[in-house]
């Protein structure tokens, strides 16, 4: 790493290449800005798919951050995560979860190590579980609801319908009384 006059931190990836008798002929070295990651991973827009509290960030093999934080300020190179996502990721797995993050918010999280050449880094997509759970929570809310009016309406239609068969019935019935007790009118 390398501190600029503009405190922003760099990285650079080095690759040697050889020559015909295998000597190294040269190495090519990039920078990479931390400016230039957090531009790709930091989208601080809520309305681009990972809301007010979901990041994408990357961790280094020391578990500290290699891109920027969207809830700490200057987190890179100084900010331990040392998470169940950050640990399954390292041991070369990929996959996602529901844990706690580097805040120990509880985070739907998505983890996989980087395949690049001797850059040992993770990279995670994490949002907060409320965030994240929020419309199928409101989902759920508008089919109960939805269950308990569809359920209302067939009630007063059963009834209504009821009524409608029943009522001739009865009438027969009070005009067979009628009947039996002499009154012929009826």
């Amino acid at each position: 790493k390398v501190l600029h006059a503009d405190s922003s931190v760099h990285f650079f990836i080095a690759f040697p290449a050889f020559n015909e008798e295998n000597a190294v002929a040269t190495v090519f070295i990039f920078e990479l800005s931390t400016k230039t990651i957090n531009q790709i991973l930091l989208n601080r827009d809520a309305s681009k798919g990972m809301g007010k509290s979901g990041e994408v960030y990357l961790v280094g093999s020391d578990s500290l951050f290699r891109s920027e934080s969207r809830f700490i300020r200057n987190a890179v190179l100084k900010t331990p995560v040392r998470t169940q996502s950050v640990r399954s990721a390292f041991i070369n797995n990929e996959g996602s979860a529901i844990a706690k993050d580097y805040r120990g918010v509880s985070t739907l999280s998505s983890y996989s190590k980087l395949n690049i050449a001797g850059l040992n880094w993770v990279i995670l997509a994490e949002i907060d579980k409320k965030e994240a759970m929020r419309p199928v929570y409101k989902l759920a809310n508008e089919i109960v609801f939805l269950s308990i009016f569809i359920t209302l309406i067939l009630f007063i239609a059963s009834y209504i319908i009821s009524q409608q068969i029943a009522k001739p019935i009865i009438e027969l019935k009070y005009a067979t009384i009628k009947l039996c007790e002499g009154d012929f009118d009826k």
